[in-house]
């Protein structure tokens, strides 16, 4: 079986992986992971500063801090990003879920990348806007760029999709929550 995780910035997506990766056994890919690995490819760096400029690069490597901030604070750069990134993440994603025969995939915009035919079950993680705020902010965020990050986002649920809640302000509230999906998946 293989599972998509999906959802908005801040939702708990991770938690919700990992989770049922431990519950399943299921091997995870990240796609936040993939794109840290991507962007040290020569082709797409050099593409990041055509479209970003010179100022994105800090000894010799992108600074993925600051192409956030200059990413999030406007779509269309969001936009050219991801367009940038889409071929390479799109090949090297397909690759890894046709390499497992179960796997959790974990991906913000995995809809934009039109991935479910390589799925068997979608999880959207949602939250509200400001428990994710706060869980931004925790992470080093100001209130400000954290609702820009929430902003810059056109993530939504598709039909077909599980809807998995996640405004518990306890974790052990929400493994509990977690727990029945996992039997339901089981």
């Amino acid at each position: 079986m293989k599972i998509g995780i999906t959802g908005p910035i801040a939702s708990g997506k991770s938690i919700v992986t990992s989770f049922l990766s431990h519950c399943l056994g299921f091997p995870i890919i990240d796609a936040d992971k993939i794109g840290h690995k991507l962007i040290k490819n020569n082709e797409i760096k050099e593409r990041l500063i055509n479209n970003f400029g010179r100022d994105i690069i800090k000894n010799g490597e992108v600074d993925r801090k600051l192409l956030g901030k200059i990413v999030f604070n406007k779509k269309q750069h969001l936009n050219t990003l991801n367009k940038i990134f889409y071929p390479s993440m799109r090949k090297e994603l397909i690759l890894q879920l046709n390499n497992h025969e179960s796997a959790l995939l974990e991906m913000a915009i995995l809809h934009q990348y039109k991935l479910e035919h390589y799925l068997d079950v979608i999880l959207f993680v949602e939250a509200n806007k400001n428990v994710r705020i706060e869980r931004l902010k925790n992470k080093g965020l100001t209130k400000y760029e954290a609702i820009n990050r929430i902003k810059s986002q056109n993530i939504k649920i598709k039909s077909g999709d599980i809807i998995v809640e996640n405004n518990f302000s306890k974790i052990t509230d929400f493994e509990k929550y977690l727990m029945e999906f996992c039997q339901l998946l089981n």
